[in-house]
C-alpha cells in the first residue's frame, strides 16, 4: 500500500510531498493524519516519528516533490531571540502555539509537575476518558521556556 501526504516544516514553511509503502501488516509506512509530528531531511528521504498507540516509531519516506517555504514559521516571541533553540524546542513552542486556550492550561500546569513527561492532548478527551490523540513533549517545551 502506498501511503503519500503532503508535510509543512514549521520552521522553514518549506512543503515537501512525501510516500512510502508499506510492504508488510507491520510496516511502520502509514498515512500521516493531520496533526504534527518530528521529522527529519536526510537526502531524498524524510524520516517521521509518530505515536502508534502508546509507542514512538520512525518510518522513513521518500520526498517526491519539494517547495521552498515562502513563509517563516519560526517562533515569535517579543522581544526575545529564539536562534539559542534546538529544533525540538521551536518545534515543540510553535506547536504549543496553536493549542487552544484549555490545553495550553493543560500543558502549563502537566509539564510544570511532570517535566520529563508528555502531555496527553487534548485534554478533553483525556477527562472524558477517552485515549488521547497526541502527546506533548513536556522537556522541549520547558526548556524553550526557561530561555525566554
Amino acid at each position: 500500500m502506498d501511503n503519500a501526504s503532503w508535510v509543512t516544516d514549521i520552521n522553514s514553511g518549506d512543503q515537501y510531498l512525501i510516500q512510502c509503502t508499506a510492504h508488510w501488516k507491520a510496516s511502520k509506512c502509514s498515512y500521516l493524519n493531520e496533526g504534527q509530528y518530528k521529522a527529519a531531511v536526510d537526502g531524498n528521504d524524510m524520516w517521521v516519528t509518530s505515536l502508534n498507540g502508546m509507542k514512538e516509531v520512525t518510518a522513513k519516506y521518500h520526498i517526491l516533490r519539494y517547495i521552498a517555504g515562502v513563509q517563516s514559521y519560526a517562533p515569535q516571541v517579543a522581544g526575545v531571540s529564539t536562534r539559542a533553540w534546538t529544533e525540538d524546542e521551536k518545534y515543540v513552542w510553535n506547536w504549543y502555539n496553536t493549542l487552544p486556550e484549555d490545553d495550553k492550561s493543560y500543558v502549563r500546569e502537566f509539564c510544570s509537575t511532570n517535566a520529563t513527561e508528555k502531555a496527553p492532548l487534548p485534554h478533553s478527551r483525556v477527562l472524558a476518558g477517552q485515549a488521547p490523540d497526541v502527546y506533548f513533549y513536556c522537556s522541549y517545551w520547558l526548556s524553550a521556556k526557561a530561555k525566554l
